[in-house]
């Protein structure tokens, strides 16, 4: 949708900016991009869960860390309101017990590729289980 291509476009314009910085607190890491109104929050200290109960029609985000949208991971949907996204358990739990350190409390590069991975809209999440990676044991 153009709406879509629109979002990817403004992405694409935040993954290039260097040196950006949570409104609240002035900390650089774990950070999220509200798209609805362009507020860059942290997720370390709560800001972000803050601002999103503060402004509950805010349901766009950029991730910093995952280095994009959060939305369904079926690249045509165009579902990228966070309340409306499910996740995966058990591909969230196999992608933290591999690539998670509890040592140093980080995540491998190739461990938050695989987190978008783990989410979808309702429409999409049958179809997911249906074709997990990581089966009911």
């Amino acid at each position: 949708s153009i709406e879509l291509q629109k979002l990817y476009a403004q992405c694409r314009d935040i993954r290039s900016r260097k040196g950006d910085s949570c409104i609240s607190c002035g900390v650089h890491s774990n950070l999220a991009f509200c798209l609805d109104c362009g507020s860059i929050l942290c997720d370390g200290r709560g800001h972000l869960v803050r601002h999103l109960l503060e402004h509950p029609t805010h349901k766009q985000l950029y991730s910093y860390k995952l280095g994009r949208m959060i939305k369904c991971n079926k690249p045509d949907c165009d579902v990228t309101d966070v309340y409306e996204l499910l996740t995966c358990s058990q591909c969230l739990s196999k992608v933290f017990s591999q690539h998670y350190s509890m040592i140093t409390a980080t995540w491998s590069r190739s461990g938050l590729r695989a987190i978008p991975n783990a989410m979808c809209c309702e429409d999409h999440f049958q179809w997911h289980r249906m074709n997990c990676s990581s089966p009911a044991e």
